[in-house]
């Protein structure tokens, strides 16, 4: 997949989050659903976020057979070689929303989580990220996946 400066522009504006109890239910901004959405943007960075710290954690299991989606990016302003970056699989529908106090929260919605999703999540967890898993916010195909929301904490 060849993606443009959507994975390196920083949107302007705060993402309204899910809350179906306030009648809140944004679209889904995932490449696959394509619909602008203020305060979000489809996919994850590249350079920050959680992404270069499962990439790297990828890497260092492969010991056989890559259980992961090979994505291959080009960076902002770059049109000549592109950059690959391993992630696994779980991270399916991925996109961002913009939170008040600037950061991004990072979210991924697959149809299933394994033990192997599971110790990514507590990787993450581990190193400075707050992670949580809800149906109830999913936005991709409610009722169907899961969201898996993945924040930096306030000091990152």
């Amino acid at each position: 997949m060849i993606l443009d400066d959507l994975l390196t522009d920083d949107a302007p504006g705060v993402a309204k989050l899910t809350d179906p109890d306030a009648g809140q239910m944004p679209p889904c901004p995932c490449y696959g659903c394509a619909k602008r959405v203020p305060g979000a943007m489809p996919g994850w960075h590249l350079r920050k976020g959680p992404a270069p710290l499962l990439g790297a954690r990828q890497r260092a299991a492969q010991l056989g057979p890559p259980d992961v989606r090979r994505w291959e990016f080009l960076e902002h302003g770059d049109h000549g070689d592109g950059r690959e970056l391993l992630i696994p699989t779980w991270v399916d529908h991925p996109y961002r929303l913009r939170l008040r106090d600037g950061r991004w929260r990072y979210v991924a919605e697959p149809y299933e989580l394994d033990a192997a999703a599971a110790a990514d999540l507590a990787h993450l967890a581990a190193n400075g990220y707050e992670v949580t898993v809800t149906a109830w916010q999913a936005r991709h195909y409610p009722g169907h996946t899961l969201a898996v929301s993945i924040t930096p904490e306030a000091t990152r």
